[in-house]
């Protein structure tokens, strides 16, 4: 097994070093089951459990080992199963909020350098959750590319490039067609020894397809999309890490069916920074382009030069951001009694 082939670095070296002790190896994850964790190190595949001191001193299940890290383990012979004792500086991840009410972080893949987001040309077009995905990939310090898929199914793409193009604010954009051959050589740069790439995207985009095309086999199963809507079921059920023959390695991720996000301010304005290039223009510094007057984003809108539910998804983003900030510094119900105060408050007047 060569480490080298799954993104062993120096830096990862120093990091296991610093911590290892005798009889530990480093090892990466591949794939994770109800904290069973597939690794990949130089004895070859192990299957591992948590040690019980790591699972105590986590702070939260996003400090727990998940698909790409790098982890410290001690080996057992089988049948028994090897104890994973450490997880080793990420150096980049991808973070969405799980579902449910409660305020967590759920990391879909750690230790990525480049995410893949999926959206066919057929009827997955969706601006709104792009934005979301590009938000939370720059948040996590990956480097986001576009992929629009299955170019096969559209006579003419020019219009979907060029939207894409404009949410990916210069970024990459590809269209491809696995079926056709169509556009995957623009793919295979990315593909370098120890790079790691991910795939997300909703269910039905390709992605299934993709990887199995990069593989070279037919690893993953793909399901049909539906005629009545086109959309896709889930075919991958979990995240799992390849090498890929040609170089790097791959995650995959199932379909998303929500991204509710814990994103950075910064990285939300970077993703909107049309909103935020207008915005300087505005007459008053603080202007929330909600109709205030000498809004230059309001009279963009207005002139037909910015559609209307791109300004409503960057205030809904930031009204999130707004609340998950109140929420780590007053608690859900802090958050929750400023909220009625306010509310109130409006009432009165």
């Amino acid at each position: 097994m060569i480490l080298d082939d799954y993104g062993w670095r120096p830096e990862l070296a120093a990091s296991f070093t610093a911590i290892a002790r005798p009889g530990w190896i480093p090892g990466r994850v591949c794939a994770e089951s109800h904290e069973i964790y597939r690794l990949a190190t130089e004895q070859g595949d192990l299957v591992a459990d948590l040690a019980g001191g790591l699972r105590y001193r986590a702070a939260s299940k996003a400090e727990l080992p998940t698909v790409g890290d790098w982890v410290a383990v001690q080996p057992v012979e089988p049948p028994g199963r090897s104890i994973v004792q450490a997880v080793l500086p990420r150096s980049t991840q991808l973070v969405r909020r799980a579902a449910g009410e409660k305020e967590e972080a759920q990391v879909l893949a750690a230790n990525v350098d480049t995410v893949w987001i999926l959206t066919s040309v057929n009827r997955d077009w969706n601006p709104r959750r792009l934005e979301r995905y590009l938000t939370m990939a720059r948040s996590g310090g990956v480097l986001p590319v576009l992929v629009l898929s299955k170019a096969d199914l559209a006579q003419d793409a020019s219009e979907l490039v060029a939207a894409a193009r404009a949410l990916a604010g210069g970024g990459p954009v590809h269209l491809v067609s696995t079926k056709a051959g169509r556009g995957l050589e623009d793919l295979g740069h990315y593909l370098r020894q120890g790079e790691t790439i991910a795939l997300l995207g909703s269910s039905g985009v390709g992605k299934s397809t993709l990887v199995n095309f990069l593989l070279g086999e037919e690893r993953q199963k793909v399901l049909e999309i539906r005629e009545d809507d086109g959309r896709g079921r889930h075919s991958t059920t979990r995240r799992e890490l390849f090498p890929l023959p040609r170089g790097g390695i791959l995650v995959d991720t199932p379909g998303l069916r929500e991204l509710a996000l814990l994103s950075d301010l910064a990285e939300a304005e970077q993703v909107f920074d049309d909103v935020e290039s207008l915005a300087a223009n505005c007459r008053f510094r603080d202007c929330g382009h909600r109709g205030e007057p000498g809004c230059a984003v309001g009279a963009a809108v207005a002139e037909g030069r910015m559609e209307p539910e791109r300004l409503a998804a960057y205030h809904k983003l930031l009204a999130e951001e707004k609340a998950r900030q109140e929420r780590e510094l007053y608690g859900s119900g802090g958050a929750d009694r400023r909220r009625w105060k306010a509310i109130h408050k409006a009432l009165r007047k």
